[in-house]
């Protein structure tokens, strides 16, 4: 346990620095604002009122990427953009929506209150934060920086490390990935083992990474 909380540790470091360099977390429903078109990279979403355990350090709660092959033009905005859309195609949209719909189920809850622009609204009230990862073969670099963040922070081990508030929505999400890791994730959070220097490459890229 020990070896896994010192690297969450240096995550969150190394996630100090990047705030530092991009004055984030930013209002995810402001991307388009903070972050030009064509960065390419690896984006990390914050939930408020999620912290770290025993810290008012915001915890991660989503990782997430674009563009795994060599061709594809999709980017860090693109993909930000298809979460926040009405109709867009993005798993994490559909997580969101199922919890909020477990939640209106609730007693004293409105169950017409779930649309679109009320799923649209709960994730553009989240934070993000970007890695760029653009440099030649990219693709690979941003699928492993996201691979192994994602196990890094998963809870889904013995030894949970920053676990989700009591109240965090994602306990109420239809698939038990989410409500057991503790992200909007699902593939990657059963991995138990992570590369331990994918830090050293994370922290090359978030020394690279400037305010777009």
């Amino acid at each position: 346990m020990s070896d896994r909380k010192t690297d969450v540790d240096c995550f969150y470091g190394l996630m100090s620095q990047l705030s530092e360099r991009i004055g984030g977390p930013h209002p995810l429903l402001n991307f388009t604002s903070v972050v030009s078109p064509g960065v390419k990279g690896v984006y990390y979403i914050f939930e408020p009122g999620e912290t770290r355990a025993k810290s008012e350090c915001l915890r991660v709660v989503r990782v997430g990427t674009h563009g795994l092959t060599a061709n594809s033009r999709s980017t860090i905005w693109t993909r930000l953009f298809e979460h926040l859309m009405y109709n867009g195609r993005s798993v994490f949209r559909v997580h969101v929506r199922d919890a909020l719909r477990e939640r209106a189920c609730e007693p004293n809850q409105d169950p017409y209150s779930v649309d679109s622009r009320s799923i649209t609204d709960h994730i553009g009230n989240m934070r993000f934060m970007w890695v760029q990862v653009d440099e030649e073969n990219g693709h690979d670099t941003r699928k492993m920086i996201e691979r192994d963040s994602i196990a890094l922070l998963s809870n889904r081990k013995p030894d949970s490390i920053d676990p989700p508030s009591s109240s965090w929505l994602g306990r109420s999400a239809s698939h038990h990935a989410v409500r057991k890791s503790g992200l909007w994730n699902v593939h990657y959070t059963s991995h138990k083992k992570y590369a331990p220097d994918f830090l050293t490459v994370l922290k090359t890229h978030v020394e690279n990474t400037n305010d777009s």
